[in-house]
């Protein structure tokens, strides 16, 4: 496994993880248009990329993540050099 996707499945879970114990955290951060227009909130963007909504949903998004881990890597050593 790639070092780059460990770290972002490492960092998604935990993110979630502490999304799904803190409901406070999770309207923070999870996807608003009105946020993002309106107040200009625009970590928005990044941070509900790291947030799901349940176990299941991440299980499914971080399996599919490691299928594609190959093509994940190539692009993110493109997007570097």
């Amino acid at each position: 496994m790639s070092i780059p996707v460990l770290v972002i499945i490492a960092v998604t879970c935990i993110f979630s993880y502490r999304g799904f114990n803190d409901m406070a955290l999770f309207e923070k951060y999870k996807f608003n248009v009105g946020a993002i227009e309106n107040r200009k909130e625009y970590i928005r963007l990044i941070s509900s990329g790291f947030l799901h909504a349940d176990f299941m949903h991440l299980f499914f998004n971080m399996f599919s993540l490691y299928l594609f881990q190959a093509a994940v890597t190539v692009f993110l050593e493109i997007s570097v050099f």
